[in-house]
């Protein structure tokens, strides 16, 4: 039995939950606001939302990586030494968003590839360097095209304002959390 106090806490969490962001609701049915009055339903859950939206848009690239032979996180690594001399392996880890044991694993296979170079730092033995090699380069070049012929396809399909509002709002989110990019 639901005392009146509690019905009333109920009432008020609802209440301000709806008021901060508008959204609490919106998409909810009398059965699981019944249930859960303290939460918004799990689809309109932020993080489920931008989990759903990453498949979306990676689903449109795993078949273009797959057929060049590479993975999701292979490519993240090439797209992240393309753009430098060479990253010690931290460096590398945090900005491809991989665990450091994971990626270890990864550059073995990156590495009889013939795509990266290790390199041990000459004054701090305790840091090896990743480098991109010229068959890494000459294997971006190959494929990077038509990664941004589906950038172009996403922008014209859900338009170039929408887009540059999306980077601007996500750009936004990642540094209002805390976690801005380095």
């Amino acid at each position: 039995m639901t005392t009146p106090s509690a019905k009333a806490g109920k009432l008020s969490a609802k209440k301000s939950a709806r008021e901060a962001d508008g959204l609490f609701y919106e998409h909810q049915n009398r059965q699981s606001d019944s249930d859960n009055p303290y939460m918004r339903p799990f689809s309109r859950s932020l993080p489920m939302m931008l989990l759903l939206a990453r498949e979306a848009i990676m689903v449109r690239f795993r078949r273009l990586l797959h057929e060049s032979g590479l993975n999701e996180q292979q490519w993240r690594v090439l797209r992240a030494l393309i753009e430098v001399d060479r990253l010690d392996i931290s460096e590398l880890s945090h900005r491809v968003h991989v665990l450091r044991p994971s990626l270890t694993r990864m550059l073995k296979t990156l590495e009889a590839g013939g795509l990266i170079r290790r390199e041990r730092s000459k004054t701090d033995q305790r840091y090896t360097y990743i480098a991109i090699t010229p068959a890494g380069v000459r294997k971006f070049q190959a494929v990077a095209p038509f990664s941004e012929a589906e950038y172009s396809r996403i922008s014209n399909e859900i338009g170039p304002e929408k887009m540059r509002a999306l980077y601007e709002l996500l750009d936004e989110l990642i540094n209002a959390t805390g976690e801005g990019r380095r």
